[in-house]
């Protein structure tokens, strides 16, 4: 499915690879808040670990810190609001 793959290429290394996905952009339609419920169902359902399906950790701690800060930036600045933690 479309979650399935967007998950994916989001999560997939801990979303450290250089292919990983980094903005999503829905358009509006009919099928907006479907996407986003199946997204957000997809993504509470990875769990920590190395196997298959699971999320492994950020490579080192300068990663995890650029990480938090531009979470906080963008709901600092733009709005953004954290849907899943």
């Amino acid at each position: 499915s479309a979650a399935s793959d967007i998950c994916v290429s989001f999560a997939g290394c801990a979303g450290q690879r250089c292919m990983a996905a980094s903005v999503l952009l829905l358009t509006p339609g009919a099928h907006q808040d479907e996407l986003m419920d199946a997204l957000l169902t997809k993504t509470a359902a990875i769990q920590p670990g190395t196997g298959p399906g699971q999320m492994g950790p950020v490579i080192d701690e300068m990663s995890y810190n650029k990480i938090i800060k531009y979470i906080e930036l963008a709901e600092k600045e733009d709005g953004a609001k954290l849907l899943l933690d």
